[in-house]
Formats: C-alpha cells, sequence, structure tokens
C-alpha cells in the first residue's frame, strides 16, 4: 500500500569539534509491506544541479537501510547493536565508513508516525561522529502544504 506523505527529516551529527543539525521537510510516500516492513521513498535538492532520490527501508523494526541515488549514491545499514562497512559518496569522493547501530525505533504505521535512529560513524576504523536521525511522516495524500 503506497501511502502519500510529508516527510520530515531531523539529523544530528556531534563529532569531537562541535555539533551539526540538518533539517529538511519534503514530499514523498510511504510503502508498507508486509508485517512490520515498509519505506519511505523522497526527493532531496542540494543545488540547482544535483538531486539525488532516498529511500529508507525499514525491516522488522531493527534493521534499516539507506538508500541514496542520483549526484551522490550511497547505501547505509543500520542495524542495532551492530557494525556495517558502507561505502558513502560526496561531492570529494566515497569513503568507505563503518556504521555501528545504537537505536532504530519506529512508530511508523498506516502512513503516519516516527522513525529514530542512533548511530556512530567511523571513516577507516577510526571514530569520526555520533549521529541521531528522526524521521517524521504525515500521511495527507499531497494536500497540505510544506512550510
Amino acid at each position: 500500500m503506497k501511502t502519500e506523505a510529508l516527510i520530515a527529516v531531523k539529523d544530528k551529527q556531534t563529532t569531537p569539534d562541535g555539533s551539526e543539525s540538518v533539517e529538511i521537510t519534503t514530499r514523498g510516500y510511504v510503502i508498507h509491506g508486509h508485517t512490520d516492513t515498509y519505506m519511505i521513498c523522497y526527493d532531496e535538492r542540494f543545488d540547482e544541479e544535483n538531486t539525488c532520490h532516498t529511500t529508507i527501508r525499514v525491516k522488522n523494526g531493527d534493521s534499516v537501510s539507506v538508500v541514496r541515488s542520483g549526484a551522490y549514491s550511497s547505501e547505509l545499514i543500520i542495524e542495532r547493536g551492530k557494525r556495517q562497512s558502507c561505502f558513502y559518496q560526496t561531492p570529494y569522493g566515497e569513503l568507505l565508513i563503518g556504521i555501528y547501530g545504537k537505536q532504530v525505533k519506529s512508530t511508523v504505521k498506516n502512513g503516519s508516525g516516527e522513525l529514530k535512529l542512533k548511530y556512530t560513524i567511523d571513516y577507516y576504523g577510526d571514530y569520526a561522529a555520533e549521529n541521531e536521525m528522526t524521521i517524521i511522516v504525515t500521511a495527507d495524500g499531497g494536500k497540505d502544504e510544506i512550510n
């Protein structure tokens, strides 16, 4: 079942040098599968020429993959209590990063709810940052305006 939704993504990254937060609000959709499996899909525009399509796939409430395709492609896998090695593409090149999942919590049902992720990032084995990502989806049938 596919549900149009308003999607708000809040990402906070804390490094030894301080914290930085990014927030976006956009339109997208939620696709519900069987049991506790669903996908959140949306597009991000970085500038006039660079757009990425993001698909967040949540499986059984404890495993999440964040796949970006387009200008900067990547796939991050976040599993509670596990470390995954992932390639992450930036405007400056590709990095091999480690993702250790600390928390995956989902209340998304029928196209609305919240997905919270907490994880650490390391570059080639050296600690780099702690991330907290919150994704709020609100089923709206494409009716509401984006603030």
